[in-house]
């Protein structure tokens, strides 16, 4: 069964397939992991004003383009005296998106004068899961392929297709919904919006159109899953480690693997192997909370 994952970034596509195959165990055998960025899917705008939501848009609108289950998160850094900042901005906290260094270094300025006890912090992760209607779990990655070059044909006006996506989700009341719940909207629920996705087919057709003027009809989204993990821990002075991305280096998760650094310090997530991270961390308690609904798609094939 393949399954897209609604990123860019081929770390964090690494990321949840070590984590999938660590909690499917046999059954991860039976997945295939796309990313979104590897069919030439443009990035939805994230219009969310919480991970929740923004996790539920971008697997919403990769589902819909591709016909395929999508899983999609959104995560971030939330420090207390900042008064949970950065949050929903912490890729692009310093003004460039996905600039790390740069992240960094503007957070350790911003608490640079915060005594250590009172540097904490913790990573959240919301992460989502949508499945389209009449899914087929043969579809190939190819189809997957040709739905999203169709897609991006007619991304010239990509603010207005993600806008119509956010419009298109809080109309049927899935903004903030479910939140730290598996939350199933089902098919019959939605087309009590939406009657068998024609009112999708109008006012999101534009948005995959191809260039002859034709407009495919986006998939409707037949059940969707939002699961939410926090990692609790505090921010160091001095990034240490090589491992994982973004503000890794700095975090020092409370919960601890059992060993140390070689000075003798506790480890920062960029320090763990990936296992030992994956254990404990926002992404990895957020995406094994799908794991029933993901186990469900494999055993309905």
């Amino acid at each position: 069964m393949r399954i897209i994952v609604a990123t860019h970034n081929e770390g964090k596509l690494v990321e949840i397939r070590r984590i999938l195959q660590q909690d499917l165990g046999a059954q991860a055998d039976e997945v295939e992991l796309v990313s979104a960025g590897s069919l030439g899917l443009p990035d939805p705008v994230e219009t969310g004003t919480t991970f929740e939501e923004n996790a539920l848009l971008k697997a919403r609108d990769v589902a819909s383009r591709t016909g395929l289950p999508a899983i999609a998160d959104d995560s971030g850094l939330i420090v207390d005296v900042l008064g949970a900042a950065p949050g929903i901005l912490s890729a692009r906290w310093s003004g460039v998106h996905g600039d790390d260094e740069a992240n960094n270094a503007l957070l350790l300025a911003q608490i640079a004068d915060i005594p250590d006890a009172h540097r904490t912090a913790r990573f959240r992760c919301a992460a989502a899961l949508a499945v389209p209607e009449g899914f087929a779990a043969d579809a190939s990655v190819s189809d997957a392929a040709e739905a999203g070059a169709m897609a991006v044909d007619d991304a010239a006006d990509s603010d207005h297709a993600n806008a119509d996506v956010a419009a298109d989700a809080d109309d049927r009341g899935t903004n903030g919904v479910g939140f730290g719940t598996d939350t199933d909207f089902s098919a019959a629920g939605i087309a009590e919006h939406d009657r068998g996705g024609e009112r999708g087919a109008v006012e999101d057709g534009d948005r995959n159109a191809d260039n002859d003027g034709a407009t495919p009809t986006p998939y409707a989204i037949a059940a969707q899953y939002v699961q939410t993990g926090d990692m609790p821990g505090c921010i160091i002075r001095t990034p240490r480690g090589k491992q994982g991305f973004g503000y890794d280096p700095l975090f020092v998760p409370d919960d601890q693997p059992g060993r140390t650094n070689e000075h003798g310090e506790p480890l920062t997530s960029a320090e763990m192997t990936p296992a030992e991270k994956n254990t404990i961390s926002h992404r990895g308690t957020a995406i094994a909370a799908l794991m029933p609904s993901i186990e469900r798609l494999l055993s309905n094939r």
